[in-house]
């Protein structure tokens, strides 16, 4: 399966992954599935980091490359083809309203 990593999730699977729910750190365990981020996420990070509102434990270029190299990660840039090819993919986010794959709250079972 293919997952495109939310910007949260990529960071904690990395550092933290205690805060990922039960079946988001499965599904990014299983070595069958193919873990996707886009250089958006990179970009979110870099104007959070600036803006002081998170910190990370790594460099970036650091994490991305032990992410890569560990996990098989893949970077998807940003043009329409490779955005027509993401309705394939699951898309693996947090959603804050219902906390579905953070452990702060339970999963939503009919959601992911």
């Amino acid at each position: 399966m293919r997952l495109l990593l939310d910007t949260h999730v990529f960071i904690w699977w990395d550092s933290e992954p205690d805060k990922l729910s039960e079946r988001a750190l499965a599904l990014c365990q299983d070595r069958e599935n193919e873990l996707l981020l886009s250089i958006v996420s990179l970009w979110e990070i870099q104007i959070k980091m600036q803006l002081g509102k998170i910190e990370l434990k790594k460099r970036l270029p650091e994490l991305i490359a032990v992410q890569q190299e560990l996990n098989h990660l893949r970077l998807l840039s940003v043009n329409a083809p490779t955005s027509m090819n993401w309705v394939g993919c699951l898309l693996f986010m947090e959603i804050l309203s219902t906390g579905c794959l953070s452990r702060r709250q339970e999963p939503n079972s009919s959601v992911l």
